[in-house]
């Protein structure tokens, strides 16, 4: 978020607000200043991207993302690390490279030159471009200023989105983790829903190689297994022990420090003394309160308190319901349990992806264990990298736990966030509720009621038997978001036929 000339903005703590940020993915036609457009003709398109030909200082892919550069600094949006003002070292440390918004490639994102189905494309010269918004807090500003700066884009020039492109959404707690409950509920919500949110999406998003999902490719769906599980105990070349395991990645107790203390805080007379209090019979928070302890220990020891239990009621979300008129639906029940028809049209969206060298081939699956296996599974869990092992694909899945790997948490600079990776790419306004309805999962997930939570875990797994009637607007009346609801119908219904969706029926 930018500040005025004089006072630095302040990126500290970002209150008890969940983070996101979106990565909008597409594509940029050019030509050289003296050829002809094409679609000259047309009225209303925004201005064709131009580009003197043989540039002796730039190549064309330079030239436009340094213009979008300066589009984006001409209108007070950030495009590097500006003075921001943070609690630590640490959040800085952390945060800072997330404060601008960054303009980049994509090698993904490609117009095809052979069996393109867009007529024109052979027409243009692409240039493919990722933006990605800073991590902001979950405030009405910053959804509002993600919406001015697509149609910013738009305005000035002309753009293009296909199925090579990707929308992805982060959600994350600013320079916290969530912890082993939070990701617990968490993945257990993914494992759940999965097969809901797919019609909020094309299904495309469903074969897609950078998208796969963890109900059919993960190692909890019996998927063969393409690593090793979780290296608590790796040692680097260096000597240096990983702490993820049996220290940063496990339970946070009722008035215990938050991870990101026991990040900065590792050394081993005091992860000894954490594990102490992690031994049979022992359920005393741990504090870390030795007149021996570094000083250093007590320099980066935050501010920021776990949020003790008996206040979560405070933060829970207001499923439709209690208190609230019910919303009165429009649009028709949709098929969700899985069935020949589906998988029929999965494969033939596979064939199309083929075209953008983005699919994944089908093979052999073991039976999906269920809504409440996987549950089971992730429940028992001792740590948060074993979460982030079970939901793993081989790569970032359909909603994506890889920041939480072994790998991830010892770095301790490493991101943060849950990735929604199921979205195709899109610069309408749907990209703004699709942000809201990925904050809203995570939020009904880590703040609801225990017996919230199960209820609409509960009506997952009813969405998968049959004459079960849950479906993905069903799923965002449960938790609490009534107008992303209103607004996911008529998205549904005005791509109902080229998604194929299948409806029950009325």
């Amino acid at each position: 978020m930018s500040g005025s000339a004089t006072t630095a903005p302040s990126r500290s703590g970002l209150g008890d607000h969940l983070t996101f940020g979106i990565e909008y993915e597409f594509l940029v036609p050019y030509l050289f200043s003296d050829e002809n457009d094409p679609l000259k003709h047309v009225d209303d398109l925004s201005p064709l991207f131009r580009i003197y030909r043989n540039n002796p200082i730039k190549e064309d892919e330079l030239v436009v993302y340094d213009t979008l550069t300066k589009l984006f600094d001409s209108h007070g949006l950030p495009t590097k690390v500006g003075a921001c003002k943070y609690d630590s070292d640490f959040a800085k440390k952390i945060l800072d490279r997330y404060s601008y918004w960054n303009i980049d490639e994509d090698e993904s994102v490609q117009e095809p030159e052979f069996n393109n189905p867009y007529a024109l494309a052979s027409k243009y010269k692409w240039i493919n471009v990722e933006i990605a918004t800073p991590a902001e807090p979950d405030i009405q500003i910053a959804y509002d200023t993600s919406r001015y700066v697509l149609q910013l884009l738009q305005r000035t020039y002309r753009v293009r989105v296909n199925l090579s492109c990707g929308l992805h959404v982060h959600v994350g707690k600013g320079v916290e983790r969530f912890d082993l409950r939070e990701m617990k509920r968490i993945g257990s919500l993914i494992w759940s829903t999965e097969h809901l949110l797919g019609s909020f999406n094309h299904p495309v998003r469903q074969v897609s190689y950078h998208a796969p999902t963890v109900r059919t490719r993960s190692i909890m769906s019996g998927f063969p297994k393409p690593f090793s599980g979780p290296q608590h105990e790796w040692s680097t070349s260096s000597g240096e022990v990983w702490n993820c395991g049996r220290y940063i990645s496990t339970d946070v107790r009722p008035g215990e420090e938050p991870a990101s203390w026991r990040e900065q805080n590792q050394e081993p007379e005091i992860v000894e003394a954490f594990q102490r209090t992690r031994q049979e019979g022992h359920y005393e928070p741990f504090q870390w309160n030795s007149p021996d302890a570094p000083s250093t220990a007590a320099e980066a020891k935050p501010t920021q308190k776990t949020r003790p239990i008996i206040f979560e009621q405070e933060f829970r979300t207001n499923p439709q319901g209690t208190g609230r008129t019910p919303r009165v639906r429009t649009l028709p029940q949709l098929v969700t349990r899985p069935n020949e028809e589906h998988e029929k049209m999965l494969e033939g969206f596979e064939e199309v992806l083929e075209t953008y060298r983005g699919n994944i081939t089908f093979t052999h699956r073991e039976a999906d264990p269920g809504v409440w296996e996987g549950v089971r599974q992730l429940s028992q869990a001792p740590t948060a990298c074993d979460i982030a092992y079970l939901l793993r694909v081989g790569s970032r899945s359909y909603v994506s736990t890889t920041n939480y790997i072994c790998t991830r948490i010892a770095s301790s600079t490493d991101p943060r966030t849950i990735e929604f990776r199921c979205a195709e790419g899109t610069l309408s306004d749907w990209s703004i509720t699709w942000g809201r309805i990925c904050v809203g999962l995570i939020k009904f997930a880590i703040q609801s009621s225990t017996a919230e939570f199960l209820n609409v875990i509960d009506k997952c797994d009813l969405s998968m038997r049959e004459g079960g009637r849950f479906d993905c607007i069903d799923l965002l009346d449960a938790i609490g978001l009534p107008t992303e609801a209103e607004l996911a119908e008529r998205h549904i219904q005005e791509n109902s036929e080229e998604w194929r969706i299948q409806f029950l029926d009325t």
